[in-house]
């Protein structure tokens, strides 16, 4: 580089000492875009990542519902819930006159088969993966129905800590109102 009196050589131009205000900002312009670059960077990375749990949590909801849709000893408890508060020759063959239930018209592990998959969409309901309101106003009425003939308990230990779970759906289920319902 030469320097001259009056200023600095620079390729084949000269500069004059009063313009290195310019070449300051043209530095600070140079070292914001790479800044700017690398933030857009990070921004997008973020809005994939969310777009990426996103998609990731609706083909687990596909494939949660393609179990209940696949699995006959839940389709067995549906459609004996259904039964059993609709028809009440049907219900006086399943309840006993205590009020408990007779299993022999249902087996225990369908039962438990169902309390199991509504525990894990009562997960999801508190993932956010679910909306409340959705599971409770397709399912909330069956786990009223189980609740309301005690068809569980005491064979599958209703009452011990490892049904909590199930038990706070059920509680939700009794309180949910399903005429004002926005799914």
């Amino acid at each position: 580089m030469i320097i001259a009196e009056s200023g600095v050589f620079v390729g084949a131009r000269i500069f004059d000492r009063t313009m290195s205000p310019c070449i300051e900002m043209l530095k600070c312009v140079g070292e914001t875009i790479p800044l700017l670059a690398a933030l857009y960077t990070v921004f997008k990375g973020v809005c994939e990542y969310k777009d990426y749990r996103r998609r990731e949590r609706i083909k687990y909801l596909l494939s949660f519902g393609e179990k209940y849709t696949s699995n006959d000893e839940i389709k067995k408890v549906l459609l004996f819930l259904e039964n059993l508060e609709d028809d009440n020759m049907y219900k006086n063959d399943c309840i006993e006159e205590d009020g408990s239930y007779n299993d022999s018209a249902l087996p225990i592990h369908c039962i438990e088969m169902f309390m199991r998959f509504i525990e894990e969409l009562e997960l999801l309901i508190r993932g956010n993966a679910i909306s409340e309101s959705a599971a409770l106003y397709l399912f909330g009425h069956y786990t009223t129905i189980l609740d309301k003939y005690n068809m569980r308990w005491p064979r599958l230990g209703y009452k011990e800590k490892y049904w909590n779970v199930y038990r706070d759906f059920v509680e939700k289920a009794k309180k949910f109102d399903y005429k004002n319902v926005t799914v």
